[in-house]
């Protein structure tokens, strides 16, 4: 029930963010269900499973604040696990460009650190 309910979930956010929102014309209800169809479908069970279970769990306020509680624990995105280092050598873009300069932090640290210098100064001198 754990994973079927990530998926949904995840499933969920995946419509409200790209789908339901962004085309009017589309059908809210009939795109749910054929996404939530695609997910019972991935679990091998229907509808009328799904609705039986959560049922069970709904009327066991224990087992679903655990189930509840290891969904809220999971992590969101998973960074893609790359095994063929030959992929990163085929693309065109420079790693020298894609990436940030170095020192671009501690230069933004420094100049927030000077303000806060300056403002203490001038509360100083105020005084």
């Amino acid at each position: 029930m754990r994973e079927l309910m990530w998926d949904m979930i995840r499933t969920g956010e995946f419509l409200n963010g790209f789908v339901t929102n962004k085309d009017s014309t589309v059908s809210k209800k009939a795109e749910i269900e054929k996404w939530f169809a695609k997910v019972y479908l991935l679990h091998k069970i229907n509808r009328e499973v799904f609705d039986k279970s959560y049922a069970y769990y709904k009327d066991r306020p224990a087992l679903m604040k655990n189930i509840l509680d290891s969904l809220a624990k999971r992590q969101v995105y998973v960074r893609p696990v790359i095994r063929d280092s030959s992929a990163l050598k085929d693309t065109n873009i420079s790693r020298r460009n894609s990436i940030l300069p170095s020192d671009t932090i501690p230069r933004a640290f420094d100049s927030l650190r000077k303000k806060m210098i300056k403002r203490r100064k001038d509360l100083l001198n105020t005084q």
